[in-house]
């Protein structure tokens, strides 16, 4: 199936990326923060929640352009694939256009109607708003270019322009911090000049590299049929999961104050930021799992879909538990001034991501497979109704933290009952097989979990004790994971950097 060669280059490449975009966006999240103040950090969130809002058709169709070619890249017709690129581009294109109709319509009555918003702060929000809609138009566009480097795995591309990407984010930080104009405009601003020089790069890159993304007439009305087909059930998949991630935010601002989304939006992005390993891991290994079941390596494609969903779990996990059990400390370290319940969002939510990973990996074989209906139809039952009880807790006076602990019930109802049924009557997984993976993924977090509750206990809140206990839960963790692992996991992880390293 996959060069394990190829599969370690990119693995490798997207983990340099990572960790440079990390430390860059650990910094610049602080003098942001800082910059802005809580109040207007937290508005620039809220607003950007709206936004998201309608933007998950853009994830929609971006998750449809990378299965339908990397399917034709594993059916080697460079015909077709031409075609599917440059309907894929006219979908986006028209996606664009609807996007900023319904944002600039339905979105700006929200705006107008019902954002709380403080008091002096309504001409810049607005503003925000309006740019934050340039920058969505421009997130769209891109997307065909980012799919057909992903497509092709030449990851070296994608880690090149996310690199520039956080340094261009690097300089925004140093011009927000000698600017004497409105700070949440400029940085809105200045974030959407960013979004567009990315955009450019990958425009450019794309068309020097891949003959197929030179836009052409060839609009292709089976291969639309298709990418709408597949795209409508997608829809309503990403459209249940903005309703619990920026669903949330929007409900926060209806209840709650500004401090308490800035509280929740660096609970995200210390979970997003642990969230980039797995995720460049998925970039990495998604395209072969969808290559494999168009060349229709049936064994091949199940193995590993299984294997890679054990070994995100891992990763979560590894990196995770240190950041929940030195929570505390790594927030009073990084921030000026640490929001109120900040702390216990970030332990709560990184908790959650573990465990949900389980669940957000195996989706690929439904991707790749394209049976996504059921899928779809139980994914916007549970996330409208996650969004409905908590809009209820809220109305009877319940905190803010219930955000988390709701979204957890959810993670483990998906991944302990529905993605099971699912992927046993839709891909045909047996129950042992899927069983047999969650568990191996569970196994660790109960001792390695236990254990780091244990040392928690032992260790004070002085900054000598939590870098000791932030080392002793990595190294407990990697330990725990690594001789919990199958032999044949362990066996392919040794291999694959070695593979690397010694470039043999």
């Amino acid at each position: 199936m996959a060069d394990a060669k190829r599969l370690a280059k990119n693995t490798l490449l997207m983990y340099v990326r990572m960790i440079l975009i990390m430390v860059v966006s650990i910094y610049t999240s602080r003098v942001v923060l800082d910059k802005l103040g809580i109040d207007d950090y937290g508005l620039y969130n809220a607003v950007g929640s709206i936004v998201a809002m309608i933007n998950f058709l853009n994830v929609t169709l971006s998750t449809s352009t990378s299965r339908f070619l990397a399917y034709d890249i594993g059916h080697g017709d460079e015909v077709k694939l031409q075609k599917t690129f440059s309907t894929s581009f006219y979908c986006h294109l028209l996606l664009a256009i609807i996007i900023v109709i319904l944002l600039e319509t339905i979105g700006l009555w929200y705006m107008g109607d019902r954002f709380v918003i403080p008091e002096g702060r309504e001409r810049a929000v607005r503003i925000v708003f309006h740019i934050s809609v340039l920058t969505a138009f421009i997130g769209v566009l891109q997307v065909p270019y980012t799919a057909s480097i992903i497509a092709h795995e030449n990851m070296d591309i994608y880690a090149y322009v996310g690199i520039v990407d956080v340094f261009l984010r690097l300089g925004i930080v140093y011009l927000l911090t000698f600017t004497h104009f409105d700070k949440l405009i400029v940085y809105a601003s200045l974030i959407a000049i960013v979004h567009f020089l990315v955009f450019l790069s990958y425009y450019v890159a794309s068309r020097y590299k891949y003959p197929e993304t030179k836009i052409t007439k060839s609009f292709s009305p089976d291969t639309f049929k298709g990418m709408m087909g597949f795209t409508g059930w997608t829809a309503i998949a990403n459209f249940s999961n903005t309703m619990v991630v920026q669903g949330a935010i929007v409900l926060l601002n209806l209840f709650f104050s500004p401090a308490i989304i800035a509280a929740k939006a660096l609970a995200n992005q210390i979970t997003n930021a642990v969230m980039q390993f797995v995720n460049n891991f998925r970039v990495a290994l998604n395209p072969q799992i969808i290559k494999s079941y168009a060349a229709e390596e049936i064994d091949e494609f199940k193995k590993w879909s299984l294997r890679s969903t054990v070994i995100s779990s891992d990763l979560m996990l590894v990196l995770g538990l240190p950041c929940i059990a030195s929570a505390k400390t790594i927030l009073n370290l990084w921030l000026v001034e640490v929001p109120p319940l900040a702390i216990e969002f970030t332990q709560l939510a990184i908790l959650s991501q573990i465990i949900g990973s389980i669940s957000s990996s195996t989706y690929i074989p439904f991707v790749a497979a394209g049976k996504l209906k059921l899928n779809a139809i139980w994914g916007a039952i549970t996330g409208v109704g996650y969004f409905l009880a908590l809009y209820l807790f809220f109305k009877l006076g319940a905190g803010a933290l219930w955000v988390q602990w709701l979204y957890l019930a959810l993670m483990l109802l998906s991944v302990l009952w529905l993605r099971p049924w699912l992927l046993h009557k839709e891909i045909g997984f047996t129950y042992a097989e899927i069983y047999r993976c969650i568990w191996d993924c569970f196994k660790p977090l109960i001792f390695a979990g236990l254990l780091s509750v244990g040392l928690m206990y032992l260790f004070s809140d002085s900054l000598y004790h939590q870098v000791i206990l932030f080392v002793l839960v990595f190294i407990l963790s990697c330990t725990v994971v690594w001789f919990c692992l199958e032999h044949t996991i362990r066996t392919y992880i040794t291999t694959m950097f070695k593979l690397k390293l010694l470039r043999k």
